[in-house]
């Protein structure tokens, strides 16, 4: 696992189903810009720097194409200033 430094966290992206993206008829639907949701994930480590109020195991929501994207073990990660979290999924 990799061990965030400073003010970083280490988010695993959820998956987005392709079901979300297809009509029961199987119709693909294309989103503008203005439609897409923000991306969730998981905080699976953080930096000394990161307030309290954001643990390991928070279900977040952070801003889009923000991070470096790192692969470990086979899963994609992002790391992030912990600024570019929105908010938690409670």
């Amino acid at each position: 696992m990799i061990q965030t430094l400073g003010d970083h966290v280490l988010i695993k992206k959820d998956k987005v189903e392709d079901d979300e993206k297809t009509t029961t008829y199987g119709l693909y639907i294309a989103t503008s810009d203005f439609e897409q949701e923000l991306p969730r994930g998981i905080v699976m480590s953080k930096g000394a720097g990161v307030p309290d109020t954001i643990e390991v195991g928070d279900h977040v929501v952070f801003a889009t194409n923000i991070g470096a994207e790192v692969e470990e073990d086979g899963e994609e990660y992002l790391i992030m200033v912990y600024q570019y979290l929105y908010g938690k999924v409670v």
